[in-house]
């Protein structure tokens, strides 16, 4: 698998995650690492409004085995090193 591979994936991913017209709602931010409620740590690369009230993050998670997979998380913490 190579990184055009990954980035389809991703993408394709996405796609099923957020609403058709979410395109219009996303803002892109410079990443960072964070905590879930979970305490699993997540890379944050960008923000959503999933309706007038509520933001979330987009997130990249990572398995224990390294798959790699888009999702939403409410509410996060930034991991301080």
């Amino acid at each position: 698998m190579d990184e055009r591979d990954i980035y389809r994936i991703i993408d394709e991913r996405l796609a099923l995650a957020l609403p058709r017209d979410a395109a219009k709602r996303m803002m892109r931010i410079s990443p960072f690492e964070a905590l879930n409620d979970d305490g699993r740590e997540v890379k944050v690369i960008g923000v959503t409004l999933q309706d007038e009230d509520n933001l979330e993050f987009i997130v990249i998670r990572t398995s224990d085995d390294g798959e790699m997979f888009p999702g939403l998380e409410p509410n996060l913490w930034r991991k301080i090193e």
